[in-house]
């Protein structure tokens, strides 16, 4: 019984983000997936559907109301009720943004995201993003309902590493170069 509820709470969270992903980006591709998941709605193909493409830093830039550099502050996990039938983990993240992008965001603010460590129990999927307090981070970001999350989940979330980008090779300096110039 305890196996077969996990599996139902998965498969809906992972309806909802999927949701969340074509909100965000219009997509063929996301909707052919979800289209082929819907036929066969086993956990595998819904995440699956979940895995979006690469996006340029061109397109995340755009797909964005706002560009920043921040500090995470404090990351808190709860239960929230997402939609009046959605009961899921989300994180409240608050940052001290110190460089705007694009858009002027206000020297504090509060994101959200799904998932979250709740109780000592991670509760993420490979395609959200894990905040971490006092972390240096690049966020694309947009206002949804429920308020401002990441641009395409973990795609929208860089974490600066020294005077990189974390995972490239790529220099912090040239990375907001192509952001400020995808913004003219």
């Amino acid at each position: 019984m305890k196996t077969k509820l996990k599996s139902s709470f998965i498969i809906a969270y992972l309806a909802v983000l999927l949701t969340f992903l074509i909100s965000t980006v219009s997509c063929e591709r996301a909707q052919q997936k979800l289209q082929e998941s819907i036929s066969n709605p086993s956990v595998s193909d819904l995440e699956n559907a979940l895995q979006p493409d690469v996006i340029s830093i061109k397109d995340l830039t755009t797909n964005a109301e706002f560009v920043c550099r921040a500090r995470v502050i404090k990351v808190a996990a709860a239960r929230e009720r997402y939609d009046p039938t959605m009961n899921l983990v989300m994180s409240r993240i608050q940052l001290a943004i110190t460089e705007n992008w694009k858009g002027k965001l206000p020297s504090t603010v509060e994101i959200r995201s799904f998932g979250g460590v709740l109780d000592g129990v991670p509760y993420f999927a490979s395609e959200l993003p894990q905040f971490h307090k006092n972390e240096e981070v690049i966020l694309f970001l947009k206002n949804f309902e429920g308020g401002l999350f990441p641009v395409l989940h973990a795609q929208g979330k860089k974490t600066i590493e020294g005077s990189y980008i974390q995972g490239t090779q790529e220099k912090l300096g040239d990375f907001k170069d192509q952001v400020l110039a995808a913004t003219r």
